[in-house]
């Protein structure tokens, strides 16, 4: 996926619930100044990351399949480098 040229997913699909999420540009320059924050606690840097990127969080009832679907959107669907 290319972030500048494909059409971005608009959601994410956890534990079988197709759950929306902001593909807006902004949104995930927002992300990546709060992952790259260290002034912001690392489990409030979580749960300020799980509501910027998703619409509704009462569609979630696996946090850690939530993280796991938020890094996957960010990578574009690649998998991870070993």
């Amino acid at each position: 996926m290319n972030m500048l040229i494909d059409v971005l997913p608009t959601e994410v699909v956890l534990s079988g619930v197709r759950v929306p999420v902001r593909s807006n540009f902004r949104v995930w320059m927002q992300l990546e100044e709060l992952f790259n924050d260290e002034e912001v606690d690392q489990n409030e840097r979580l749960l300020l990351a799980l509501n910027l990127v998703y619409e509704n969080l009462d569609l979630i009832s696996d946090l850690n399949e939530a993280v796991q679907g938020l890094l996957w959107f960010y990578r574009c669907g690649e998998p991870v480098d070993k």
